[in-house]
């Protein structure tokens, strides 16, 4: 029999700082107790509700939701509100809403007034924090009564007994009880509960040490603490009994009032909150337009006449309509040419690729077909839940793109998502309330890697950079014991870095929105909450690659005036093609349909003039308006030669012709810039010999007067690529690529998509990158695993790589649709699910007569394959931006490394940037304060070739407003001038000065008579001072005072210059960092056997080197073993040494990887395939600081001592830790990367640390 008892009053984790357990913990608790029904009500939300609701499902109990908010002054104290039904639940979201739209953010508070007007189906409990809960409190019992009279004029209301036994706390509910007697006022019993277990309150204990920021933390928690736990119903039958004294009956009352209460507050999750159905725009006629776009599609297209793609479309209209989705994708449609519309590059990317559907109506310009792209592996008619079409736009104007979506569609919303406290945020909180100093607390959390808060200890005993670090003090223990207990509870909502929601007219009575940090509101759900609330979450990701071409083309355009289209390159590909992995070819026209670019416009809008599509619901606006309007970069389609003879008139005016149309394109900048007035000058490209202009446009795409255009299977831009020239290049940049492209050898666009497709956990597992290369280098005959799977396996040489291939496999060996196949590949990601589909598979292949070995070996493919791999649709998507990034960078360096410094799309930091440009023979110019912009531009420097500037912005401590004042003042004439009409800070001044900024405006280094930089920063002073005086104190403006004398002060030296530049830029832009080690390199390299990274192409493999540089990279990557290894990588100025430490090194290397920026490695040669790139496995790593000191210690016999000197040992040796097994079989160490190389990168760092990197 249920427990007659329910919990009214209970907070998850999802009250940030305060509750302790996610909600499943708190249902599963209920559950145990026999409990039929609970409550959640967290502070200031329902961020917890639509995983509350679930996990009551789950546990077979009736779900109740409500708020506990707090009340604006004078009023004060806090209230819950639960919700009755469907119409309570919309008036709790919209209270909600009203509590964030008033006062500060993040302090969001209810009124009497906003209650009233959101009071239908709600239920209001005044508890013990509520202003007449204080009152009683206080013993003004008669202010009380006022208080709670003007209440029940409002709303329902009902009085919240909590006895927690804390001093007064008992007396305060008492008397609360009586006034609910008195007044004839519906009286309920609650916890007040905050844990689930008695035994969890210490953790509240120290989130509300956290919360209060004061010392304290350890013994006994406090009574009002321990006792909020979900108490079962002997426990509060208990309290009640307290409470009512010897009046057995009233306790009994008071009971039976709380369950009743409770059952008229128990919703339905599908009737009440919509759950389970989708909550679409409103689009008349859908279904009908969508036909209408699909079918003038196809003979844009070309494909009217092609039957395949006939029957394509109709399959997938039919899946679309069958689930009422047709306004989905039509909205999509419209937010994609609304994003183009303002000239912002916007692709897709992910499995929506693979849909017809997508492609007919301009989502995607990838062409399903010519890929053999599966619509099933982003939809099929089983599959639950929205389809997800992900739009890839500039990271620099991704603003603007919700701009247009949020001017379009104002039911639409942001997604939220939870900050959780891992190792680091955990251990600066507990230290921070322990009172351990901030400087010590931050060399702390520091230290450990990106780990969940959980492993501190464990990765203290585990990781050989932490066992050498001294952690294991008594306080150190303390704290991290404490921090441990915080994993993985929320710190702070935020807004995700990608996800909007779009709704009907009903977003606000089905979820509460609350501003975001930007200005935009967002919903109190995350990512998977609002797909469970049946909401279209689109994700619009910011593509700092993106906005790197975008810029790159832009100042190609800026400086030589001409256009480069990256995108419209189709019609010089119609008649070529391209082998693919030994299997038939490809042709171009149909690789080119595949592709992305950036979204630009579809083929031939021409073919749609004619004809009218509504948008949005608004007026119709013809094709060809939407084409002229269409974004970015790529803003041309692929056919303007075929239009060249067609007039059309645009928006009523003149008719233009389509070449003018595409001369005129904005393109986001996507289709600026040519070569054409590069031809008198000649660039050095890869250190190689000149090569005209003109001669690069004859060779590398079409020109005429105004346009140079991207021509594709570029013979010279895969040579670079197979180089492994490919830093700062998209997708191919991390040296597991570097090395994954020097021994796959690219040639076109169908090899990229294998390329980044490969690279991935499921094919290194699956050990598919040798045999895929083999076969693709022509060593060895492709072979396939059955006859029956030639068809699906010959693109690749037999191998699978791709998620497609996966289905279409589990298709052919059993016969079944594709839609079986998809929802069978998806559960081989769990043990249990890999092992029923293993029933199923083997038994439908032995029924359809194939051999026993042969299912057997398929099997074993598919299994080891797993849930891993990759999407093909996606890497389609992710290779024209790859390929078009490679072409940038061969053809136009300046443009392309201004566009990457400026955007930082990589991860890789500036300074190894700015290396690979000079190896490039890009030259690079220093800040000046009359050249340098905001961004980083090209110049033409003194010799004719083209260099990049630095920018104004990475000045440390610069402001916006001051780099608008620097380049609205220019030209300046001397620092008094500049300092009197620019006005910066005192220390921005100061900074300028030190990095160079005035060098050219003095002739420093090129007069011998010029004044220093020292002198300038003394007469910097002086005209603070004199600016002072002027002022009478104030510090501006700065009048002119007289020019110091030139030489009165020495020159900074090469190695203070390049240490002020790191320090105030976050680069070295004059020199190479080791130039100031020149004479301790020339001493390795003769007498200790160091190798520059020019000539490691030398070593033989398996000789023992000693190399050095900068470091710029460290990563944890997951590796097949379960090994943690950490890869690093060092720029030693003439290139870059990529390193490996395996467990067995680690414990006498690990710490000084981590802890030192400038390295010496010893160790051996490692090369793959034989063509592939050398590597080096590490068995020694030291700091060259150490080693320059011993240099200039004892010089060469102290050196060779230090360098032949053991480290330290360790009574633990190599990486502990446990092994995550996934159910292909594939082992993860537990401090390997989870997250993508790149994506924690921080902007002014020096180096890249992966989320699996300890220290800085």
């Amino acid at each position: 029999m249920p427990d007659a008892f329910t919990h009214l009053n209970v907070a998850s984790s999802a009250s940030m700082r305060y509750g302790t357990a996610h909600p499943p913990a708190l249902a599963e608790r209920a559950a145990e107790l026999g409990m039929d029904m609970l409550a959640l009500t967290d502070r200031d939300g329902v961020y917890g509700a639509v995983k509350h609701v679930r996990a009551c499902e789950q546990a077979g109990i009736r779900p109740i939701l409500g708020a506990d908010l707090a009340v604006a002054a004078p009023d004060g104290g806090r209230i819950t509100a639960l919700a009755r039904g469907k119409r309570g639940w919309a008036s709790l979201c919209r209270l909600i809403t009203a509590a964030h739209a008033t006062g500060t953010r993040g302090v969001p508070s209810v009124t009497p007034d906003s209650v009233a007007e959101h009071a239908d189906g709600l239920v209001i409990l005044l508890g013990p924090g509520s202003d007449v809960g204080l009152a009683a409190a206080d013993h003004h019992l008669q202010r009380a009564r006022r208080l709670l009279d003007r209440w029940r004029a409002i709303a329902d209301v009902a009085i919240e007994l909590v006895d927690h036994y804390g001093p007064g706390r008992h007396r305060q509910a008492t008397a609360l009880l009586r006034l609910a007697t008195e007044t004839r006022t519906l009286a309920v019993l609650t916890n007040a509960a905050r844990y689930p277990r008695a035994a969890d309150a210490e953790v509240a204990h120290v989130l509300d040490e956290v919360h209060r920021r004061r010392p304290g933390v350890g013994g006994t928690p406090v009574p009002a603490v321990s006792q909020a736990y979900l108490k079962s119903g002997e426990e509060m039958a208990a309290v009640a009994e307290r409470l009512c004294g010897p009046d057995r009956t009233a306790a009994r009352r008071l009971l039976a009032h709380t369950r009743a209460l409770a059952s008229s507050c128990a919703l339905d999750p599908a009737a009440d909150l919509g759950l389970g159905r989708p909550h679409l725009p409103e689009f008349p006629d859908a279904r009908d337009r969508l036909w209408r776009a699909c079918g003038e599609g196809l003979t844009r297209l070309g494909l009217h006449r092609d039957q395949r793609a006939r029957s394509r479309l109709a399959r997938e209209l039919e899946i679309i309509e069958g689930k009422g989705f047709s306004s989905y994708f039509l909205t999509v449609a419209d937010i994609a040419d609304r994003i183009r519309a303002r000239g912002i590059r916007c692709s897709i990317r992910g499995s929506g690729a693979g849909s017809l559907v997508n492609h007919l109506i301009g989502i995607s310009a990838v062409d399903p077909l010519a890929h053999g792209l599966l619509m099933e592996r982003f939809l099929t008619e089983s599959r639950s839940g929205l389809p997800d079409i992900d739009l890839d736009v500039e990271s620099a104007r991704r603003l603007e793109a919700y701009d247009a979506i949020f001017d379009a569609y104002p039911d639409a919303a942001c997604v939220s998502m939870m900050e959780t406290y891992r190792a680091r945020s955990a251990i600066r909180d507990v230290g921070a309330v322990m009172g351990v100093p901030p400087h010590e607390v931050d060399r702390l959390a520091k230290m450990f890697p990106h780990i969940r808060a959980r492993q501190i200890r464990a990765a203290c005993d585990d990781l050989p950079e932490l066992r050498a670090g001294g952690l294991d003090g008594p306080s150190a223990s303390v704290l991290f014991q404490m921090a441990e207990r915080l994993d993985g509870l929320p710190r702070h909502t935020a807004l995700h870095p990608c996800g909007i929601v779009i709704s009907d007219s009903s977003l606000r009575d089905r979820t509460p929105l609350e501003p975001g940090a930007i200005g935009y509101e967002m919903t109190q759900f995350d990512k998977n909450d609002v797909e469970e609330m049946g909401l279209i979450k689109l994700d619009v990701i910011g593509v700092r690659m993106q906005s790197a071409m975008t810029h790159a083309l832009s100042e190609v355009r800026r400086t030589e005036g001409k256009k480069v289209d990256i995108d419209a390159s189709a019609t010089q590909r119609a008649e070529a093609s391209t082998p693919v992995a030994g299997g038939p070819s490809v042709s171009a026209v149909q690789r080119v349909r595949s592709a992305s670019a950036g979204g630009g416009t579809d083929a031939s809008a021409t073919q749609r003039a004619e004809a009218s599509t509504p948008v949005a619901g608004g007026p119709s606006v013809s094709a060809v308006q939407r084409v002229r309007s269409a974004s970015a970069g790529g803003g041309t389609d692929a056919s303007a030669t075929q239009r060249a003879e067609a007039s059309t008139p645009v928006a009523g005016g003149p008719s233009v012709s389509a070449v003018q149309r595409v001369r005129s394109a904005s393109a986001g900048g996507g289709t600026d810039a040519s070569a054409t007035q590069r031809a008198e000058a000649s660039t050095p490209v890869a250190g190689g010999p000149s090569v005209s202009a003109v001669q690069r446009a004859g060779g590398t795409g079409i020109r005429d007067d105004d346009l140079v255009t991207i021509i594709a299977d570029d013979p010279a831009t895969y040579a670079m690529i197979r180089d492994s020239r490919t830093l700062g290049c998209f997708q191919i940049e991390s040296p597991g690529q570097r090395e994954l492209v020097s021994r796959l050898r690219p040639a076109g666009l169908g090899d990229l998509i294998v390329d980044i497709s490969l690279f991935r956990p499921g094919p290194v597992n699956s050990d598919m990158i040798t045999p895929y290369i083999a076969v693709r280098n022509g060593e060895q005959p492709p072979e396939f695993p059955s006859p029956a799977l030639s068809d699906v396996l010959t693109e690749t040489g037999g191998v699978v790589i791709f998620h497609e291939q996966v289905i279409n496999v589990l298709h052919a060996m059993t016969g079944c649709g594709l839609d079986q196949a998809e929802a069978m590949r998806r559960r081989l990601g769990t043990d249990e699910g890999k092992e029923k589909v293993r029933e199923i598979f083997t038994g439908l292949a032995r029924d359809c007569g194939h051999p026993e070995d042969v299912v057997e070996r398929v099997w074993e493919i598919i299994a080891a394959f797993g849930a891993f791999g990759f999407c093909k649709a996606h890497a389609a998507a992710f290779a024209l931006p790859t390929y078009q990034s490679a072409w940038l960078k061969r053809y136009y360096p300046a443009a392309f490394y201004a566009g990457v410094l400026t955007h930082e799309p990589g991860m890789y930091p500036r300074r190894a940037i700015l290396d690979d440009a000079r190896r490039f023979g890009v030259p690079i110019l220093g800040v000046d304060v009359n050249a340098s912009d905001r961004e980083w531009r090209m110049e033409r420097t003194d010799g004719g070739v083209w260099g990049i500037r630095a920018a104004l912005a990475d000045v440390k401590g610069i402001t916006d407003a001051e780099v608008e004042a620097i380049t609205a003042g220019r030209p300046y004439f001397s620092l008094p001038d500049f300092a009197n009409r620019a006005r910066p800070a005192r220390d921005v001044l100061d900074r300028l000065v030190r990095v160079g900024a005035f060098d050219a405006l003095y002739h420093i280094g090129a007069d011998p008579t010029a004044p220093s930089r020292r002198d300038l920063l003394l007469q910097a002073g002086a005209v603070e001072r004199a600016g002072r005086r002027a002022l009478g104190g104030g510090q501006l403006p700065i009048g002119l005072v007289e020019e110091t004398s030139a030489g009165e002060l020495p020159e900074m030296t090469m190695a203070e210059e390049v240490q002020t530049e790191l320090e105030v830029l976050g680069y070295d832009a004059s020199r190479h960092l080791l130039g100031c080690y020149a004479e301790l390199i020339a001493e390795l390299v003769s007498h200790h056997g160091a190798v520059l990274a020019r000539d490691l192409h030398r070593a033989r493999p398996g000789e023992d080197v000693l190399v050095l540089g900068v470091k710029v990279a460290t990563q944890t990557p997951a590796v097949r073993s379960g090994q943690r290894i950490i890869f690093t990588t060092l720029d030693d100025a003439t290139g870059l040494v990529d390193l490996t430490f395996f467990e067995s090194v680690q414990d006498r290397c690990a710490a000084t990887v981590f802890g030192s920026w400038l390295l010496a490695v010893r160790g051996r040669i490692r090369r793959v395939g034989g063509s592939g790139l050398p590597t080096i496995n590490a068995t020694h790593a030291y700091d060259l600081d150490e080693l320059s000191q011993a240099w200039t210690d004892g010089g060469r016999e102290s050196l060779h001592a230090h360098l032949g000197a053991a480290a330290p040992s360790s009574p633990l040796t190599g990486v502990g830790g446990r092994r995550i097994r996934y159910a292909n079989g594939y082992e993860l160490s537990t401090y390997a990367d989870i997250s993508p190389a790149g994506a924690d990168s921080a902007p002014r760092k020096l180096w890249h640390a992966s989320p699996g990197s300890s220290g800085r």
